[in-house]
């Protein structure tokens, strides 16, 4: 194995001979994803994988990949998803939305398929992830960015949880309109930097820049495409790795109840039943399943629920870490810990 680095990049030469090259640059990010992936054994030709570590949407970005064009695209469009989604930038679509009133708004597609996302989400999940508990976040305290950049602003109209049943997104001559029942105000969160993962991962293997597989990390939630790797599961606690997946085409997310404690007690997760911070003993929730969307939605519900009930009716593996700090897994974490 030989590494040469260069700035924020790593490059990574895998012998064929060798039985697999572990990168451990890049460390572990908010929330309790390793980033540290390990590659499987290539054994027809001498493998050159590069990686990337920057931060971007409020998040630490790790970006495996075999090209080095992949690093300023995958840069290029965080920023552009950033730029569309971010609640804490008054221009974004979301930040429009948010103000429309019940106003039809001009979206990006990129914005129309994260609203799709967020209802398909809390319809699965009989509600349990809820787009609309923005007002709800503000007043336990996180109204502004904890990068220190931007203040979420919002009408006085807004409720503590809206209707997302009533989120609409229609495609009107060749550009895409959505629209907010009034009242209600979206929060990309967790689903957001999931779906922008998945975005990032497959247009880099769609324009070919991933060359032999490629991984994205934001913020802990990892998609991969391609060639397999090992994703680490951390304990919140001791930081120590508790698991680890095999993931060739798959996500793994998770799910934490203090990443963000915006103050003694409350966090910036919420139950929509209570409008509370959860009260049971869960504090983090790892999915694994096909798309970083759909296992970040899926570790929100566990984590609010304080079960794996959503999870094991769809036949999805979970893994979860109790306040006494013990791991128990769902029932088909053994099952699916290869995604």
């Amino acid at each position: 194995r030989d590494r040469h680095c260069s700035g924020d990049n790593v490059f990574i030469c895998c012998c064929p001979a060798a039985n697999r090259c572990c990168c451990s640059e890049g460390g572990s990010t908010a929330g309790s994803t390793n980033d540290s992936f390990s590659m499987n054994e290539q054994h027809d030709r001498m493998v050159l994988q590069l990686r990337e570590t920057f931060q971007a949407m409020g998040n630490t970005v790790v970006i495996d990949a075999g090209d080095l064009d992949a690093f300023p695209y995958a840069r290029k469009r965080l920023q552009e998803l950033e730029k569309f989604w971010s609640r804490f930038d008054t221009h974004s679509d979301i930040s429009r939305l948010n103000s429309a009133e019940g106003a039809a708004v001009e979206v990006s597609f990129d914005t129309a398929l994260l609203l799709s996302y967020m209802a398909q989400a809390w319809s699965v999940t009989n509600g349990l992830y809820d787009p609309t508990l923005l007002r709800s976040m503000l007043e336990n305290g996180y109204e502004k960015s904890l990068s220190g950049f931007g203040t979420t602003f919002l009408p006085k109209s807004v409720l503590l949880k809206g209707d997302t049943s009533k989120i609409s997104v229609t495609a009107k001559d060749g550009s895409w309109e959505a629209r907010l029942p009034k009242g209600t105000a979206v929060d990309p969160g967790g689903i957001g930097k999931g779906l922008a993962a998945d975005i990032v991962a497959e247009e880099l293997t769609r324009d070919s820049h991933g060359g032999i597989g490629v991984a994205v990390s934001v913020g802990g939630d990892v998609r991969v495409i391609g060639s397999p790797r090992s994703i680490g599961v951390e304990h919140p606690y001791t930081r120590e790795t508790i698991e680890h997946v095999m993931c060739a085409d798959g996500a793994v997310a998770t799910s934490g109840l203090w990443s963000k404690e915006l103050s003694a007690g409350v966090s910036h997760v919420i139950d929509p039943r209570t409008l509370c911070t959860p009260q049971h003993s869960v504090v983090q929730v790892t999915v694994a399943a096909g798309t970083c969307v759909w296992a970040e939605a899926l570790a929100t519900a566990c984590l609010v629920s304080g079960s794996f009930g959503v999870v094991d009716e769809l036949g999805i593996g979970a893994l979860a870490v109790y306040v006494d700090g013990s791991v128990a897994p769902s029932t088909y974490w053994k099952s699916h810990g290869s995604v």
